[in-house]
């Protein structure tokens, strides 16, 4: 891919008139996370995906579902990292920041009219069943954010693994369904994630359902090798979020 046609403001007229219509963009939404490398801003993946697909439900249980969806992934990092599943979330935390954050989430839930449950999100369960297909490669649960430097965008990887032998990056949804679009849009935050530097040798990206509506709280994986293909769908998302946000 070459920079005078691919960057995300790689065209220098195209950053030209932009500069000068910055009144036009819209303000970033209120959860979006950037960090800034090196004098650069990189918007999160799942800011892009969020604000170019928002979903069409209310904040306050969206927030609900989030929180599960933070703690299940903290327990199930913590369980890769030592081999203990903790049902004490406050023994999870290694840093002020995450305590605040378990926390948080915590109170979330607690409060929350859902009343949703983390424990019904059963990863132990699914590696019981499917555990043999996936071995270490990568062993780093540190959550530090890996970037794209071409197309300007950072992220946060679950679990970097071998699944059935080949790199791959796999992804905890804590979700109670994965219909066709929802699926479509995992596997493109996933993809993007694949071409982060360092990842250059995932071949595959494996969703890991973890659903708390299956008696068992789980389901098979599923499994993506066409990764360029939705990279592609995900930078055509990743150039729009600039348009529109300048950044």
């Amino acid at each position: 891919m070459k920079p005078n046609n691919n960057n995300i403001n790689g065209r220098k007229p195209v950053e030209a008139k932009l500069t000068k219509e910055t009144r036009k963009y819209l303000p970033l939404p209120k959860d979006a996370r950037v960090v800034e490398k090196e004098g650069k801003k990189f918007p999160s993946v799942t800011s892009v995906l969020s604000a170019i697909y928002p979903i069409n439900f209310p904040e306050h249980k969206l927030r609900q579902y989030a929180a599960r969806g933070s703690i299940v992934d903290a327990q199930s990092k913590y369980f890769l990292r030592t081999g203990i599943w903790e049902r004490n979330l406050l023994k999870i935390p290694r840093t002020r920041e995450e305590m605040a954050r378990m926390l948080l989430d915590f109170k979330t839930l607690a409060l929350g009219e859902l009343k949703l449950n983390w424990a019904d999100c059963n990863f132990v369960g699914f590696l019981d069943k499917y555990g043999k297909d996936f071995k270490p490669w990568k062993v780093d649960f540190n959550d530090e954010a890996c970037f794209n430097e071409q197309f300007r965008y950072h992220g946060h990887i679950d679990w970097s693994c071998l699944y059935k032998d080949e790199p791959a990056i796999a992804d905890f949804k804590a979700c109670k369904n994965y219909p066709e679009h929802k699926v479509w849009k995992f596997k493109k935050q996933m993809s993007a994630y694949a071409k982060c530097k360092g990842y250059e040798e995932v071949k595959q990206v494996v969703i890991i359902p973890l659903n708390p509506t299956n008696k068992c709280g789980f389901s098979k994986p599923i499994v993506e090798r066409d990764v360029d293909t939705y990279f592609k769908y995900f930078i055509k998302d990743r150039k729009i979020f600039y348009q529109v946000y300048g950044l």
